[in-house]
């Protein structure tokens, strides 16, 4: 399972991958190019709101960016840091 820390700042919250290394092999086991240095998403909480009423559950929309779906077969899970 690949663990998306969720770290809070003033006006949203950042989010990356705990375990980098893991996360790599687990894309690669299925297929999916992974990206080639360690990164982190910057969410404002304006657009946390934008997302939520838009598309439902925030939290799907942000593991895409991480090349994370149901599609893919890859669990993961946010947690706080």
């Amino acid at each position: 399972m690949v663990r998306i820390k969720r770290r809070s700042a003033n006006d949203g919250c950042f989010y990356e991958v705990e375990d980098f290394d893991q996360y790599i092999s687990e894309l690669k086991e299925h297929g999916i190019e992974p990206p080639l240095v360690k990164f982190r998403v910057f969410v404002s909480h304006e657009n946390e709101h934008l997302i939520s009423h838009t598309f439902g559950n925030w939290e799907s929309q942000l593991a895409l960016l991480f090349k994370l779906s149901p599609a893919t077969g890859i669990e993961y899970k946010i947690v706080p840091n």
